[in-house]
């Protein structure tokens, strides 16, 4: 048995994102992103003077957030729970989990996970969420990576699963494992939130507000790396993935799809809600169209980033700078859309 699980969520550039969105837009919560305005975000160490860099949505999507919202539910299983059970203890916890239709993410060393990209090759704790088992074949239906990098729910087996619980050590540079297991189901409250019209106004003024947005350093581009704290952000995240992409196509380098699935995402979610401001007749139904085709453009920029590095892995010649107008193109449009959204929100929330 499975539990449903969209193949391609609202959000996918991280796996905790992806697991939020997936699981809310399994229980029917279509618009659970609807009051969150997601800007790129650049996280700065403040600590260290090579500034390293990291790039993530603002706000994070983390399942606690719509749990406070009554959206879904959880329960959290410690780290020593689950280093007491026996690989069979815990092949029939998760079973059990599932059968009460309720989703189980587990804290695993992805080094013993055969379809994970670092399998067999490097050690790191990570998240794995299971949504179902295949008692005759006797494996689990887990939400990952696959090795070919592709995004989607892979079968595992049981055996691979527990050993990978076994292994991951308690902590991690990535990652504090206080918690070995969580199980998430749909909550109380109702599935559909209301729209918080206020909410978005400010986190749209705060976008367009020149002193959220520290003046642009392509250095930044030479210290990108995870794990660091603080932020900022703001307008100069398209400045951001310009200049990443216009330094890969000179240098002839591979572009960071991080950087353009984050903002063809966050167009994604964008689009979306204007289809929802639009029934709730904050925008003309003829603004929806423009959200939708600055939606595409992101898509498109992407796919030629994706192109760029498959061409460059096969050593076929690279198409130079094609992205770079669609992308200013549609960074322009953005904020144009943006301030008629703002100016309709004003109206609305006076």
């Amino acid at each position: 048995m499975r539990l449903p699980f969209p193949i391609r969520p609202a959000v996918q550039s991280y796996l905790h994102h992806a697991y939020t969105t997936g699981i809310l837009e399994a229980l029917g919560c279509r618009w659970a992103l609807a009051n969150e305005y997601f800007s790129l975000e650049v996280r700065l160490n403040d600590i260290y003077a090579a500034v390293p860099l990291f790039l993530e949505f603002s706000p994070w999507t983390e399942l606690s957030e719509f749990e406070r919202g009554g959206l879904c539910s959880t329960v959290l299983h410690s780290a020593e729970q689950i280093a007491r059970l026996t690989p069979a203890d815990l092949t029939a916890t998760l079973r059990e989990l599932l059968a009460r239709g309720r989703y189980a993410e587990l804290y695993v060393d992805e080094y013993y996970i055969p379809p994970s990209v670092r399998f067999g090759r490097t050690h790191l704790t990570h998240q794995l969420l299971v949504v179902g088992h295949d008692e005759a074949a006797g494996s689990f239906s887990g939400v990952i990576y696959h090795e070919e990098g592709r995004f989607g729910i892979a079968e595992i087996p049981a055996g691979a699963l527990c050993q990978a619980v076994a292994m991951q050590p308690r902590l991690n540079v990535f990652y504090t494992t206080d918690r070995a297991l969580r199980e998430i189901a749909g909550g109380p409250g109702p599935t559909e939130p209301r729209l918080d019209l206020p909410r978005l106004r400010d986190g749209l003024a705060g976008f367009l507000e020149p002193a959220n947005s520290l003046p642009f350093d392509e250095a930044w581009l030479d210290h990108l790396e995870p794990g660091v704290t603080g932020f900022v952000y703001g307008r100069f995240c398209y400045e951001f993935v310009e200049a990443s992409i216009r330094r890969a196509y000179e240098r002839g380098g591979p572009i960071d799809l991080r950087l353009t699935r984050l903002i063809w995402e966050r167009s994604e979610v964008a689009s979306e809600r204007a289809v929802r401001l639009a029934e709730l007749g904050v925008l003309p139904d003829e603004m929806r169209a423009p959200w939708a085709r600055l939606a595409e453009s992101f898509h498109r920029v992407h796919l030629i980033a994706f192109q760029h590095n498959l061409d460059r892995q096969r050593r076929r010649g690279t198409r130079r700078n094609d992205a770079l107008p669609i992308l200013s193109d549609a960074a322009g449009q953005d904020r144009i859309l943006t301030e008629q959204l703002l100016a309709r929100l004003g109206r609305a929330c006076s």
